[in-house]
């Protein structure tokens, strides 16, 4: 079970939301803002950055010049938006971007720097940082290795340099903010469980989903699915590292009715090399929906229609499906069942087994008071474990735990 920083649960929440107001944020990321933007979940992000505005102000770094096209949208939560030169492997601009960084850092007054996964801009706001005295923290999503090894194609087209670059940032890193043991088991495998011993665990800070809004009637006729049928989505990219291909071969030649005679639709929300594919192969099937990338708003309308929930690789959709309790059917891989315990609050199947995911599909559909049992019991332990208010005071408190003896000169 995930635990989060000391301090949650002790009444001085308030408090320490209230001292973290004064403190200054830089923030690195390499990833493109735009990027998200395309895909829906954007308008999260904010809150991410600067949760209900807690700090001062957020600088967010990014390598990615046209970001900063996204200034207005950010800066209402706190946060400016700064493009630094570094988006890829030059010497000359390494070093501006780390001049910038350091020159920022000094006329600010910044009082922590956090990069955000273990690459070359966290790269260039520890070494800043370090030089300037702060406290450096990088927060990791899981094991960025694995894709990496499974495509076979690494970071900067090289193994020795994405890797070697991971575990410098890690070493560099005052605290590692990890959301899981699994990703905790992963640093001490790069680093060692000794350096390990500086992770926090932090779970993902998500936006739980609300339980009704009047507009899911007009979202789900602009989705055009077919009328009185089980949802089933599917959220994420469509590739073979998020098991989408078995995901084909189990669905391939069901014909599926709930307990009460609904038809089952299948809907793909996301994008990916294998969206062709699926759409080929299911071509004039009216149960397999193929719905690319949507806004976060229509994701939730879709999870709040959902029989269930199918989250072959994911770490989001299983938090929010989990807010509102929904029965879900997942990977037995990585951190899911931290989460899902087998038969209990959810199903974890073998993701290579495409028989595995139809019985438990079957399952879930032949006895609906079992899968809302589940569903219950997942919502419970969101609720306890990883409430988007217990991560947003782990957060601050672990900040001003780093920033405690430092005071604005």
């Amino acid at each position: 079970m995930t635990t989060v920083a000391a301090g949650i649960g002790s009444g001085t929440e308030t408090e320490s939301v209230g001292r973290a107001g004064d403190l200054k944020i830089a923030n690195f990321m390499d990833s493109s803002l735009m990027d998200l933007e395309k895909k829906g979940v954007l308008a999260n992000v904010p809150d991410i950055y600067n949760p209900d505005r807690a700090y001062a102000s957020v600088f967010h770094f990014t390598p990615h010049e046209q970001d900063i096209g996204l200034s207005e949208f950010f800066a209402p939560q706190g946060i400016k938006l700064i493009h630094h030169p570094s988006a890829w492997l030059s010497p000359v601009r390494f070093f501006r971007s780390l001049r910038q960084a350091m020159r920022l850092f000094r006329s600010e007054k910044i009082d922590i720097v956090r990069g955000r996964l273990p690459y070359l801009g966290s790269l260039v706001g520890g070494i800043a940082a370090r030089l300037c005295g702060l406290p450096f923290i990088v927060s990791l999503g899981g094991d960025n290795r694995i894709v990496q090894e499974r495509n076979r194609s690494y970071n900067y087209n090289s193994r020795t340099i994405s890797y070697g670059m991971e575990w410098l940032v890690l070493k560099l890193a005052h605290r590692i903010i990890v959301p899981n043991r699994f990703t905790q088991t992963y640093v001490e495998n790069i680093i060692g469980r000794r350096s390990a011993s500086k992770c926090a665990h932090i779970p993902w800070l998500s936006t739980p989903i609300i339980e009704s809004v009047d507009t899911d009637e007009t979202a789900m006729a602009k989705l055009e699915l077919p009328s009185n049928s089980a949802i089933i989505p599917i959220v994420g990219f469509l590739n073979p590292y998020k098991f989408t291909d078995v995901l084909f071969d189990a669905i391939d030649g069901l014909n599926l009715e709930t307990a009460d005679g609904r038809k089952v639709c299948f809907c793909f929300c996301g994008d990916g090399p294998l969206r062709e594919e699926g759409e080929a192969r299911f071509a004039g099937r009216p149960d397999v929906k193929f719905l690319g990338w949507q806004a976060s708003a229509v994701v939730h309308t879709l999870l709040r229609r959902a029989e269930m929930v199918l989250i072959p690789m994911s770490g989001f959709v299983l938090l929010e499906a989990a807010s509102i309790g929904k029965p879900v059917v997942t990977s037995n891989v990585e951190w899911h069942t931290e989460m899902v315990e087998d038969g209990q609050s959810g199903l974890a199947v073998d993701p290579h087994d495409p028989q595995a995911w139809r019985s438990a599909i079957g399952r879930m559909l032949a006895d609906s008071a079992q899968a809302s049992a589940m569903g219950g019991r997942l919502k419970e332990l969101y609720w306890r474990e990883y409430a988007p208010q217990r991560c947003k005071d782990a957060e601050v408190d672990l900040y001003l735990g780093m920033t405690g003896s430092r005071t604005k000169s």
